[in-house]
């Protein structure tokens, strides 16, 4: 028996017009194993994925888009199981991994004024949110979830013109309502793709979204610099928000969290040596940047590097990125209490409303700009002109 294919193609996949695309934006859960503590092989790479798909042209990916999608997938069946206690509430700790975009970089205002937004709006215990350094991307397990979806969009075309052309000669829109259409029927076409397909025996749920200008381009509003000064710690590629002890703040930890953290934080990465005098912590200048100690081990030898210059053991001192200079890390902390920032605009803004005190003894007159109520007269005296209001 003889068959023959006929293979139809474009010759080329130009993009239509500017803009003309659709984001996805992916979201790889990940079961963590029960009760195997300290092995990095209990952090799985399966679990359920969740597909947002966004019209190129009228939406975009930032981080208001990315917490409109968070409660998504709070609400959705497939990733109850690692979302959801027994009682139906948001599990008390949350860890995010990003692949450390502008719109997903925890060092970014508006990221964090989402993250604290999901945190106290759950009464969680803890959310952290964590980048890969550059270079480093393929670790990310959203990574090994991308590579079977990518596998599906093989000698798949979208169409763009489905409901009717909406361009004209020049590639310009002419009919905003029929592009909308046309959008909404390539992402379509693409969340029916993905939402047959089964990932390691997990479902994957894939929709597309119409665009929506109020919720994507909310952003809260951070609280006080004394709130944030004392839930919130920043560094290079990690952002925490954990509660306080203040009850009267935060309420009851909902989770263990404390018995593994018991200052709150996660501890600063440092390396361990074994040397002829007996366990040693390299002098960051003198390390490699690609080792470090185990968190259990650092957690239990409890031995901690010096920190010269520092009130306190800066989260990053042997952040690779910032070895090249250290006046960076001298410039990201308060001098006052020793609390470490990502910016130096942060650290500004910390010591301006936590430390600065007005000086009692100073003459100085404190002057202030005040709106006049009305002008009495006007003269000119030459070229200058004076105007007396009250």
């Amino acid at each position: 028996m003889h068959v023959e294919y006929r293979v139809s193609l474009p010759d080329h996949d130009w993009v239509i017009a500017a803009r003309h695309k659709l984001i996805p934006s992916v979201y790889a859960g990940c079961i963590i194993k029960g009760n195997d503590m300290g092995r990095a092989e209990a952090v799985t790479y399966s679990g359920p994925t969740y597909v947002a798909i966004r019209s190129g042209k009228h939406s975009s990916s930032t981080a208001s888009t990315h917490a409109v999608d968070f409660n998504k997938l709070a609400t959705l069946n497939n990733f109850k199981e690692i979302m959801r206690d027994e009682e139906g509430r948001l599990k008390p700790v949350v860890l995010i991994s990003s692949d450390g975009g502008p719109d997903e970089n925890p060092r970014y205002p508006k990221v964090i004024s989402h993250a604290i937004h999901h945190f106290v709006k759950h009464d969680l215990d803890a959310i952290f949110i964590f980048t890969n350094a550059p270079g480093r991307s393929a670790f990310n397990r959203v990574e090994r979830r991308m590579a079977p979806l990518s596998r599906e969009l093989s000698g798949l075309i979208l169409p763009h013109d489905f409901y009717g052309t909406h361009l004209d000669e020049q590639g310009r829109t002419k009919d905003h309502d029929l592009e909308k259409m046309n959008f909404q029927k390539a992402g379509e076409v693409l969340t029916e793709v993905w939402t047959n397909m089964v990932i390691d025996g997990h479902d994957v749920v894939a929709e597309y979204l119409e665009p929506d200008d109020t919720a994507e381009s909310f952003v809260p509003d951070l609280p006080s610099l004394q709130w944030y000064s004392e839930h919130v710690r920043e560094s290079q590629y990690l952002l925490q928000v954990v509660k306080c002890d203040d009850r009267a703040c935060c309420g009851d930890l909902r989770s263990s969290l404390r018995s593994i953290l018991p200052a709150r934080f996660v501890i600063p990465p440092y390396p361990i040596l074994q040397s002829s005098s007996g366990l040693c912590i390299p002098k960051p200048q003198e390390h490699d940047g690609k080792t470090f100690a185990t968190f259990l081990l650092r957690r239990s030898l409890g031995i901690t590097p010096t920190h010269e210059g520092f009130n306190k053991l800066p989260y990053d001192l042997y952040c690779p990125s910032l070895q090249k200079d250290r006046r960076q890390l001298m410039e990201r902390t308060c001098q006052w209490c020793g609390l470490y920032f990502c910016t130096k605009k942060k650290v500004k803004e910390h010591v301006n409303s936590c430390h600065k005190q007005p000086n009692p003894s100073s003459n100085s007159v404190e002057m202030h700009n005040v709106r006049p109520s009305r002008i009495l007269t006007r003269r000119s005296i030459g070229r200058s002109k004076e105007i007396l209001c009250v």
